[in-house]
């Protein structure tokens, strides 16, 4: 699970380094067609864009350190199971 989500952040990360970057860019990406003219965005749905970016790069992080610390790091749950089993209790 952890080699999907590595491979996956690679394309979010980059999309997001240009979405700060360029929000202006990001937003008409796939979209521009639509327009006669390219549309003028605000200044307050350009830093919501960039906080919205910020946001899923803090998630995005947070979740690909987890799953890195749940495939490494974490004890074999039945290890313990298995080892400290008493042969009264068995059937």
């Amino acid at each position: 699970m952890f080699f999907v989500l590595l491979v996956f952040s690679i394309p979010f990360f980059i999309f997001s380094i240009w979405t700060l970057f360029e929000p202006e860019e990001s937003y008409l990406f796939m979209r521009r067609w639509r327009y006669e003219r390219t549309p003028e965005i605000s200044d307050l749905h350009k830093k919501t864009i960039r906080v919205g970016t910020v946001l899923g790069m803090i998630f995005w992080s947070f979740l690909l350190l987890q799953t890195g610390y749940d495939t490494f790091f974490r004890p074999d749950p039945f290890e313990d199971f298995i080892n400290n089993q008493d042969i009264d209790s068995l059937p």
